[in-house]
């Protein structure tokens, strides 16, 4: 399973996410639905750096592990990148009419806000 949580702060602007696992469809390094979801987040990531000029802190692991927070305050247009990932995410786990091998949560203040 790929396991994708968004970290809000507390006035709800999405400040980062974590992504880490497999989404176990298709064999290693053929699937596409990893593909993808690995896409969005470094076009979030450039999206924030580049265009907004904002730094964040960056984490990578094993099995597909990344990690990324705006580590500049608060940002609403970093907030809309964070949201256009989240409804790239949306369609990849609807897509296909099959289960996706995706899971999105949303932290606030340290609590799981919800979860998909």
């Amino acid at each position: 399973m790929l396991h994708c949580r968004f970290f809000a702060d507390i006035d709800g602007h999405l400040r980062g996410f974590e992504l880490s696992g497999h989404a176990g469809l298709e064999k290693r390094g053929d699937n596409l639905v990893c593909a993808g979801a690995t896409t969005l987040a470094q076009t979030c990531i450039t999206s924030i750096t580049r265009l907004l000029g904002l730094r964040g802190e960056v984490t990578t692991g094993e099995a597909g592990y990344l990690r990324y927070t705006v580590s500049e305050g608060t940002s609403r247009d970093a907030d809309l990148f964070f949201r256009s990932m989240l409804l790239g995410l949306e369609y990849l786990q609807k897509a296909g009419g099959q289960p996706s091998g995706i899971k999105i949560e949303y932290t606030h203040s340290g609590g799981t806000i919800s979860g998909s």
